[in-house]
């Protein structure tokens, strides 16, 4: 397996950069990954660790939340709920 380096500040920016134009606010994070899947995974084939691609997104703002089930929810309810929700 080879060795990841530590990307430079600059070329995290310069990734955010160019990532930062492929993501539209608001978009979900699953279908954005999948369509830039092959951009990300010859990233981390070569010499990006997921580590540094986190931070890349991070610097992008290109995040996501997760969804919490409200706790009052109880059965069917809280079954639709969270199907609604899953990708």
């Amino acid at each position: 397996m080879s060795q990841k380096r530590m990307p430079s500040d600059q070329e995290i920016a310069s990734l955010a950069d160019r990532l930062r134009d492929l993501w539209q606010p608001g978009e979900e994070m699953r279908p954005w990954l999948r369509a830039q899947g092959g951009v990300l995974l010859e990233l981390i084939r070569g010499k990006w660790s997921w580590a540094s691609m986190a931070r890349v997104l991070t610097a992008a703002g290109i995040t996501y939340r997760t969804r919490v089930i409200p706790p009052f929810l109880t059965g069917f309810d809280r079954r639709i709920h969270a199907a609604s929700f899953s990708f």
